[in-house]
């Protein structure tokens, strides 16, 4: 501040003196007239009248133009030291502006590139305020000697140099962008060097460079970088004509753990799926995440194709392994499909593809399980892309149908509920049995759609045998494991049962043993909510999907369905007799009512009676049925039930 003051008034003594100069000036050429006057007023005094005369007016003359001449003088004068003083404001101002700049200016020799000015930027960059007078000593450059470099830049053309990577003195390392030109000055070569920290810039490019070629969540490379690695590997294969392999990975379970836990469980279980995965490949091979729950594995300059075989039951097991995410345990399993180079093709796209569907056939094959590409493999996938296209022209074309099977009680006969049966309309084929697309459409993801007509299908029926005035039975619909665990199932049976004005309790909802199991937490969580809807739960299959009765105990279930293929060959078979009466003591014991689904004799009906079965279903009972017959099923039942009830009556009234 001292400093400051100091100069401020040195400016303010120059400018003083300054100002006297003109004065002085006019002073002198004041004195230098009286003289003058002085000297033509003594010859004036010593010459004639006439001589006077023309002295005078000469005096005068020299008078005015001595005046004239000072004052032009002065004016001229002051303009300069105005101009002057405004030039050297200019000359401040701008300095100013180049010491206040973030980017680093600094003026060197031509030759021996000694620093001639740098305002504070340049200096905090290049070190330059630590004993550093040469700029070479401050900036290396990889290409040439800065001398060099700046020796080959012609005047007034500006040049890019590079960029180096600069320590500072608190032991940071910037990157600076480096720009030269060349001036000649009063014949004096100078080099210019512009200083400009692109540290910030350049790392928000890499940034930016990163997440165009990696997964944001797990920071693997994402399908761009890992096909562009893939080409790369494919030319160095067929130059050194080595063999190459892609898994195709698809994580089963990932869908059930976003719906139970939420999606932040979820994408810590993808972060740690990826580690897993990185930690069982080479060095030289690539993990990447090309979809929600899909990855892709690149391992080039394999020796053998079993070597694939070994890392993919390692990768099998290294996913099984429980994961602790949000402190829950979490499993997931994995399906994988392979495929080899040069066997299985040569093009990027079409490796990938067939990898893809040999996933997809894993996932056929139960999940947790590797496939190896085949041909067979192309048919099959179209003819799933071909029926998956038929059943949404199906759905659209109104080719679909339900037909009702009763379910009476093993000891009344009544029918006290019915379940819905889809079929396929086919032109030309006529009506087709799901055996026949079921599992198309389960595969292909239609069976979503064909889920929720069926639920508003059923329940509209339903609605119509009430309007007749008939006793509604309970309706029993089928539901798939994919729509069993969508999260807008609530959301479509809420929906169905408020279009068709029917109360949620004539609604029963079938699942089977295998999708109950699938992810029993999620399936407690469902089954919780369909209870507090006031829907009942059936568990279809009954017997055949390993239910764990720990689980099966805590579910809301209401009955079990005994399946068919224990059903079908009683009382004949001693194995199955006994299986049944096991399962009817299972289901009772755990407070389900027990149906026998598949019966096809009055043998088998009066065993099942003999031995305390709840509910009989099948031919021996009665065929699945259009929804107009069974609305004649249900009025023969109402008349029966009446008559009986009158004959009861009357028993009644004669015991009275």
């Amino acid at each position: 501040m001292a400093g400051k003051v100091e100069s401020r008034a040195m400016s303010a003594e120059q400018g003083q003196e300054q100002q006297q100069i003109p004065l002085g000036t006019l002073a002198v050429l004041v004195g230098v007239l009286v003289s003058i006057h002085a000297v033509f007023a003594a010859l004036v005094l010593r010459c004639s009248p006439l001589q006077q005369s023309s002295l005078s007016l000469l005096l005068f003359t020299l008078a005015v133009l001595g005046l004239l001449f000072g004052g032009g003088y002065c004016w001229i004068f002051a303009r300069w030291q105005h101009s002057r003083q405004a030039q050297q404001q200019s000359e401040q101002l701008y300095r100013s502006f180049v010491e206040q700049t973030t980017e680093g200016v600094v003026l060197v020799e031509a030759g021996t590139l000694q620093v001639i000015e740098a305002n504070a930027a340049a200096r905090n960059l290049l070190a330059l305020g630590q004993g550093r007078l040469c700029l070479a000593d401050a900036v290396r450059l990889e290409q040439a000697p800065l001398a060099e470099v700046l020796a080959g830049i012609p005047p007034d053309e500006h040049r890019r140099l590079g960029e180096i990577e600069q320590p500072l003195p608190d032991g940071k390392v910037v990157q600076l962008e480096l720009t030269a030109s060349t001036l000649c000055h009063r014949k004096r070569t100078i080099h210019s060097l512009l200083v400009r920290d692109v540290s910030e810039s350049r790392k928000a490019e890499k940034e930016i460079r990163f997440h165009a070629y990696h997964d944001a969540l797990t920071r693997l490379p994402n399908r761009l970088l890992f096909e562009d690695r893939l080409r790369v590997a494919l030319a160095q294969a067929q130059r050194e004509q080595e063999n190459l392999a892609i898994i195709f990975l698809d994580l089963d379970g990932l869908k059930e753990v976003n719906d139970s836990y939420g999606h932040d469980t979820g994408d810590l279980l993808l972060v740690e799926a990826a580690r897993r995965l990185q930690t069982k490949v080479r060095a030289g091979d690539t993990v990447a995440r090309v979809g929600g729950d899909e990855f892709l594995v690149l391992l080039p300059a394999i020796s053998y194709p079993e070597d694939t075989i070994d890392l993919c039951n390692r990768l099998l097991q290294e996913l099984r392994a429980p994961m602790l995410l949000n402190g829950r345990e979490v499993s997931v399993s994995a399906s994988m499909g392979v495929t080899l180079f040069p066997e299985d093709g040569t093009d990027v796209r079409d490796l990938v593809h067939k990898a893809d569907m040999a996933m997809y056939h894993a996932k056929e094959q139960g999940k947790d399980c590797w496939q190896l590409y085949n041909p067979e493999m192309r048919e099959h996938l179209r003819s799933l892309a071909e029926m998956r296209l038929r059943l949404v022209q199906a759905l659209e074309q109104d080719e679909l149908r339900l037909q009702y099977q009763p379910q009476v009680d093993a000891r009344t006969g009544r029918v006290v509920a019915v379940e819905a049966l889809l079929r396929w309309m086919r032109p030309g084929e006529g009506l087709l049995l799901p055996a026949v697309f079921l599992a198309a459409a389960e595969q292909s993801g239609v069976i979503k759609g064909i889920g929720e007509w069926v639920l508003r299908t059923g329940c509209g029926h339903l609605r119509s045998w009430i309007d007749q005035g008939l006793a509604p039975p309970r309706l029993a619909i089928n539901l798939s494991r994919r729509q069993f665990l969508q999260a807008t199932l609530p959301t479509q049976i809420q929906r169905a049962l408020e279009d068709s004005k029917i109360p949620p309790t004539l609604l029963e909802l079938e699942i089977s043993e295998e999708t109950a199991m699938h992810e029993p937490a999620a399936t407690l969580r469902i089954l919780g909510t369909l209870r507090e809807l006031g829907i009942s739960v059936a568990l279809d299959d009954f017997g055949t999907g390993f239910s764990s009765l720990a689980y099966l105990r805590r579910f809301p279930l209401q009955r079990a369905k005994i399946d068919c293929s224990f059903v079908g060959r009683l009382p004949e078979s001693p194995d199955d007799r006994a299986v049944v009466v096991l399962l009817l003591g299972l289901a009772h014991g755990l407070g389900l009512e027990a149906v026998a689904e598949g019966v096809g004799s009055l043998e088998a009906q009066a065993f099942l009676v003999a031995n305390g079965c709840d509910l009989l279903q099948g031919h021996a009972v009665s065929r699945p049925v259009p929804s107009e017959e069974i609305g004649c099923i249900l009025a023969k039942n109402k008349e029966k039930w009446r008559a009986e009830g009158r004959a009861e009556g009357r028993l009644q009234e004669q015991g009275a």
